[in-house]
């Protein structure tokens, strides 16, 4: 995802991860399992920075939409606004 570089305003790369916590375990994101019937889940988004080993000390801003589809039930699609800010000042 591209974030912005707010010392410089420049556009970067970060590479974030996401799983999902069905209830009973966290699984990859665009896993369908459920958990004791249960279909509600919840989604972990986070900066690792290892992931990102070339990014400079800055603080990194940035919006994106998360789209989540029904496996079962076709007809459900919302997307979930994220606000991503990583602050490698400190």
């Amino acid at each position: 995802m591209q974030a912005r570089n707010a010392v410089t305003n420049t556009l970067t790369t970060l590479k974030l991860r996401a799983q999902r916590d069905n209830g009973c375990k966290l699984i990859a994101m665009n896993n369908a399992q459920g958990c004791n019937g249960q279909i509600v889940s919840k989604l972990k988004i986070w900066f690792d920075p290892s992931d990102n080993p070339t990014l400079q000390p800055s603080r990194y801003r940035a919006q994106f939409n998360v789209q989540a589809s029904g496996w079962h039930d076709k007809a459900f699609n919302q997307a979930f606004p994220v606000d991503v800010d990583v602050n490698l000042l400190q």
